[in-house]
């Protein structure tokens, strides 16, 4: 699952938080983000953080996340 090592690499959202969005445990977690980062890696991906904290709460990730209005200049 790319998606989830972008969110990891992001810093978006803590491990134990995406955990329980995706309904699965954090060992199966970490095994995807393994597989994501080989994958990157393998590709030459570079993933800028996002500054801040990762978000701990879902209410917390809902304001990490941009407006619909607001335009994305980050292409990752």
């Amino acid at each position: 699952m790319i998606a989830v090592d972008l969110l990891r690499r992001r810093r978006a959202v803590t491990s134990t938080l995406l955990a329980q969005l995706l309904n699965v445990t954090r060992i199966n977690l970490s095994n995807q983000f393994q597989d994501g980062h080989r994958l990157l890696d393998l590709h030459r991906i570079a993933v800028t953080p996002l500054p801040g904290t990762p978000a701990r709460t879902l209410a917390q990730l809902q304001t990490h996340l941009p407006s619909r209005d607001d335009t994305c200049t980050d292409q990752l």
